[in-house]
């Protein structure tokens, strides 16, 4: 578990972004669920690249519901860059 406070006594964004609901779910779970945006799923991953691995209380992670709900950009973002094609 990551340090739960900053170097300013506020709680860390790995330390908030780990938290789960009483699914099992962090916040890129829901984030995902919920259709946010893919810039917020990218500031949750770059946040937290951990959380892509967690796993809710049905076994899903999030990369399990970005196949399911096709969220290819959490698909491309979690991604290798020498995976990602490229133009050219």
């Amino acid at each position: 578990m990551p340090d739960s406070e900053s170097e300013f006594g506020r709680p860390s964004n790995e330390f908030i972004c780990t938290l789960t609901d009483h699914f099992g779910r962090v916040p890129l779970h829901i984030a995902l669920e919920r259709g946010a945006p893919p810039g917020t799923v990218a500031c949750l991953l770059r946040m937290c690249p951990s959380s892509i691995d967690a796993t809710s209380s049905d076994g899903k992670t999030p990369l399990d519901l970005a196949t399911t709900l096709s969220r290819d950009e959490l698909l491309l973002l979690s991604a290798p860059s020498e995976d990602i094609p490229t133009d050219g």
